[in-house]
């Protein structure tokens, strides 16, 4: 049997790695899954809730990698990822502790760190979200997808593009995306939430996370929540960095992070979504919403291609009057289906877990 560690440790990470762990238990004689949470993402609202929501199998150790609360910096938190993976790999007895398998997903510190290690100690890396690019190398998450897609032995693509584009070592596979995989297993369960709490008011959803944009910006970003809120309310989803964030402005309404079904369908009861986030766009795009990114540029231009998502610019430059046109083309979009450029067929894309899981048996017990 062959012994397969998932690793997780941010919120996105856990949507997509809920239905590889399905996918995985359908043949649990063939594979061995582990599922180690580094600890990366501490608030519970941010972690615990997805395991209890998202039926995720309870990781057999979490590192407790956790920033605390800011104090620590990234570095010395990818540092202490590091030697705690490397630690528990190395566990006697090693055959219990050591994977055949590293399976990392997306493009959070948590990927980078426990891919660089198994690259290290020999152990085969399986990248799932690989050759996705915003071509901005001083991205963070930019960094982290070039270096562990260099690292991995497997290279599972979301996308045509991205394995036609893709510059690297590793076997290249097209499986489709697993993080739409989650939302069509859940749509049933989100559209019933969405229906109950739906209360005829329109508003839009704002959510921040990237350093780059959170960072020293918080008046910066109440100057930009109050442009806004005099086109259209909102819901700001707060993330623990920008904590403590005290806004009293007309239109706007300060929510803390929550669990999957009810943040989407506060989403599917939404007119646009504002946001700086990579999942996001793709579950807008998923749920027929308009999208407003706040960046220079997306690894998701499938988002761009169907014109459900426009870029408005990064923070810390942003042209407010620019911003607003952008959100003023979106919910014109949003309220006249004449304008929409063409629905984006997600099951086209779904599957992808059974798509990885038979690669993998292919690749391990093909003889």
């Amino acid at each position: 049997m062959i012994s397969v560690h998932l690793i997780v440790g941010a919120r996105p990470n856990f949507i997509k790695a809920a239905p590889i762990a399905r996918a995985f238990q359908a043949c649990n004689k063939l594979f061995d899954l582990k599922i180690i949470h580094t600890g990366q993402h501490f608030d519970p609202q941010m972690s615990e809730v997805f395991f209890k929501e998202l039926n995720i199998p309870r990781p057999v150790v979490n590192l407790g990698c956790n920033s605390n609360f800011g104090y620590l910096s990234e570095i010395s938190q990818m540092a202490q990822i590091m030697e705690k993976y490397e630690g528990y790999c190395r566990s006697f007895p090693v055959k219990q502790y050591k994977p055949d398998l590293v399976m990392v997903i997306g493009d959070v510190n948590s990927t980078f760190a426990c891919a660089f290690v198994a690259n290290r100690m020999g152990i085969p890396v399986a990248h799932v979200e690989a050759g996705e690019r915003c071509n901005n190398p001083k991205m963070r998450e930019e960094q982290n997808r070039v270096f562990t897609d260099y690292l991995s032995d497997y290279n599972f693509f979301a996308s045509e593009r991205a394995k036609t584009t893709y510059k690297g070592y590793g076997k290249k596979f097209y499986v489709g995306n697993t993080m739409i995989d989650q939302l069509i297993y859940m749509l049933e369960k989100i559209e019933r939430r969405a229906a109950k709490i739906y209360d005829g008011n329109e508003y839009c959803i704002m959510t921040l996370h990237r350093a780059e944009n959170i960072d020293g910006n918080q008046n910066r970003i109440k100057d930009i929540l109050r442009a806004i809120s005099d086109v259209i309310k909102v819901k700001f989803f707060v993330h623990p960095r920008l904590n403590p964030f005290q806004c009293d402005i007309d239109n706007i309404s300060i929510m803390q992070p929550c669990g999957y079904i009810d943040f989407l369908a506060l989403v599917m009861n939404s007119v646009i979504v504002i946001t700086d986030s990579g999942g996001l766009q793709m579950e807008a795009m998923v749920l027929n919403k308009p999208c407003v990114t706040i960046r220079h540029e997306t690894e998701w231009l499938e988002t761009l291609g169907y014109g459900w998502n426009k870029l408005a610019g990064g923070i810390s430059n942003l042209d407010i009057n620019f911003l607003l046109k952008k959100i003023d083309e979106q919910i014109a979009k949003a309220k006249d289906k004449t304008l929409q450029i063409g629905n984006y067929n997600c099951y086209e894309h779904a599957d992808a877990s059974a798509a990885i899981i038979l690669y993998l048996e292919d690749e391990f017990y093909d003889t």
